[in-house]
């Protein structure tokens, strides 16, 4: 169940204190904090509201002020009604929840798993392959004859051989013929030559006969012109005469060239140009026809897929459909298997936890030590009249300052197996409002407050249980009580006395102090149950001396009748100034702070609040017990302050 618990966010001082209290019975505040006394007030009290808020400890209300504030541990029915009422609460989100990570998943299996329909695909394809294969054979006879005319280009081959030759062979004819055409212009040049040195020479000869001395240069320079003219004819006709030769050579040669390779090659070329055309053509088919197929099968393939798509969505829908009812059917039926449980515990509930049955009146258990000392502490608090109070020992139950700020006209009766020569019962006896006797007693408790309230109990002496150390029972039904009074008044009769001195009444009077009723707001303040619990530790540790209290500082201020706010804060006053004369002054300090803390919470912040820190300050470093003057001081701050507050 730790586990349930700790799902609730409880701590694990609250899962500790909860699991040794279920299956008792109604335990009070102090009982409970003795399951974990290592536990500041502050922290024990946070563990009882998270109990208390989680519904593990319900809070049984005392209708009067002489009972005890009372708490039952009761199973997590509650927290777990809570869980069951969450869940179907959120049923509709979880089935939404669940049905919508479904869907995502289905979404998800239909997008990356498409289903096609393969066989009326394949029978489209089918037909489509065949028009390929047939175009393919006619596209690959149609390559064959292009092909085929590719193979001229070998001709072309033998052209350039044939040309290669013919080159050859008229390389050789031209060299032929250029070297006898050389020849023959050497030979005439050089006849000429000497023909023409010849004539010159003779001129010469005979004009140098003539004896034409002064003519003589005139003549030679005539005949020098006569042959440059005659020579550059002669050249002029020789170089037409070879033109004409060379030229009609070159022309041999260019018609040859152009009749057996020049042509050749062109007819070849153009062959080719035509047959790389009708290549085009034939590729430009082949990828036309190409993309009518391929459109053809991308036509019919959408045309299967949107007609498969169109039916998986139904299928989708109608899948998701069967899903969500399932889903919502099996939550339902999963939930309905739940209600036998939920109304067995509302049921419980109901009958155990209902409002009358969380009320304790008229009679309750006493099972505990502690739980005791906590109704004598109440009783001195409620009692009016008489309180009787019989215990085996005063010091295992009872400690002196619990009676001094009780009002004279309150009368005590206390017996106890303790004698009269006991220093504390000295103490008590005291006490003029305290009348104390002596009886021999091991195991018995009672105690009895103004004819209203009685309890009966008896100490188990063997038991090391802290919660089950006595048996007894508490009643405040009138009846009860009738029947179960002469048993305490008979003790009462039954125990001895020494001579009694007369009670003596002090000549000042006393005030009555407003003793405000036990109710939640009281019980379940901090600071007073901090109060109570070290007066507990006190009464069951061994009893020191301490000096008496002078019993001057007696507050005349209280508050109005039925303020329990200003109620608490008088009452937590009084408890300090009986303390004026046993406590020093930094624990005044302190003690006065918790008040001031209590003042702040009931009634906020005053002018009143900042001069109780003014004297707060002054003794917080004081480490010696007040002296008279002082005490004097805070008895008339204290009045002082209670008079702003109470007014």
């Amino acid at each position: 169940m730790d586990e349930f618990l700790k799902k609730l966010q409880l701590s694990e001082d609250a899962i500790k204190i909860y699991n040794q209290s279920l299956g008792r019975h109604p335990l009070t505040y102090y009982e409970l904090y003795s399951l974990l006394p290592s536990l500041s007030s502050e922290d024990f009290e946070s563990v009882i509201k998270e109990l208390v808020e989680t519904d593990l400890l319900i809070e049984i209300m005392p209708q009067e002020s002489e009972v005890l504030l009372h708490y039952l541990a009761v199973p997590p029915f509650t927290p777990i009604l809570n869980y069951y009422t969450n869940i179907n609460a959120n049923l509709s989100n979880i089935e939404d929840a669940i049905f919508g990570l479904i869907t995502n998943s289905l979404n998800q299996i239909f997008q990356d798993e498409e289903i096609l329909n393969l066989e009326s695909l394949y029978e489209s394809f089918e037909e489509i392959k065949n028009d390929i294969i047939e175009d393919s054979l006619i596209q690959k006879q149609d390559a064959k004859e292009i092909y085929g005319e590719f193979e001229n280009i070998k001709k072309i081959e033998e052209n350039f051989t044939n040309l290669k030759q013919i080159l050859s062979g008229t390389e050789k004819d031209d060299l032929s013929f250029l070297t006898k055409l050389n020849n023959l212009i050497l030979n005439k040049i050089t006849k000429l030559t000497e023909n023409i040195s010849k004539i010159k020479n003779v001129l010469i000869e005979n004009i140098k006969d003539l004896e034409l001395k002064k003519r003589e240069p005139g003549v030679l320079e005539v005949i020098d012109n006569v042959f440059e003219t005659v020579i550059k004819d002669m050249l002029m006709d020789f170089s037409s005469e070879m033109n004409e030769i060379v030229e009609k050579e070159f022309e041999i040669f260019d018609m040859l060239l152009d009749e057996e390779i020049i042509q050749p090659i062109k007819d070849k070329i153009e062959s080719i140009i035509k047959s790389g055309s009708d290549l085009n053509i034939l590729a430009l088919n082949i990828i036309s026809n190409s993309e009518k197929n391929v459109n053809q099968i991308h036509k019919l393939i959408k045309e299967d897929r949107e007609d498969l798509q169109s039916e998986l969505e139904k299928l989708k829908a109608r899948i998701l459909k069967v899903l969500n009812d399932i889903i919502r059917d099996s939550i339902s039926q999963v939930s309905g298997l739940n209600e036998p449980i939920e109304n067995i515990m509302k049921q419980f509930l109901e009958k155990n936890i209902s409002s009358d049955r969380t009320i304790i009146n008229d009679i309750w258990f006493i099972k505990s030590k502690t739980k005791i000392i906590e109704e004598i502490a109440n009783l001195i608090a409620n009692t009016k009249k008489q309180l009787t109070i019989i215990v085996p020992k005063l010091e295992d139950f009872l400690k002196i300052e619990q009676f001094e700020k009780i009002p004279e006209e309150i009368k005590i009766r206390l017996v106890s197996s303790d004698p009269h020569t006991n220093s504390l019962v000295k103490r008590f006896k005291d006490l003029n409002n305290l009348q104390f006797k002596n009886l021999k007693n091991e195991n018995v408790v009672a105690l009895k407050g103004d004819n209203k309230h009685v309890i009966i109990s008896l100490i188990k002496q063997d038991s090391t249980d802290v919660l089950n150390d006595i048996v007894g029972i508490g009643v405040n039904y009138h009846p009860l009580i009738s029947i179960l009074s002469p048993i305490i008044e008979t003790t009462w009769a039954s125990a001895k006395s020494e001579e009694m001195k007369p009670l003596e009444k002090k000549p000042a009077p006393t005030p009555e102090i407003e003793k405000p009723p036990v109710k939640k707001e009281l019980i379940s303040d901090s600071s007073v149950k901090q109060k109570i619990k070290e007066e507990i530790k006190e009464i069951t540790a061994t009893p020191e001396k301490v000096s008496m209290p002078t019993g001057a500082h007696i507050s005349q201020v209280k508050p109005s009748t039925g303020n329990q706010p200003d109620a608490l804060i008088n009452t937590s006053f009084n408890m300090l100034l009986s303390k004026l004369d046993v406590i020093k002054g930094e624990d005044f300090s302190k003690e006065l702070e918790n008040l001031a803390d209590l003042i702040l919470e009931k009634r906020g912040f005053s002018v009143t609040l900042h001069s109780i820190r003014q004297i707060i300050n002054k003794f917080k470093d004081h480490e010696n017990f007040l002296n008279d003057e002082e005490k004097n001081e805070i008895f008339e701050s204290i009045e002082t302050w209670k008079q702003r507050l109470f007014q």
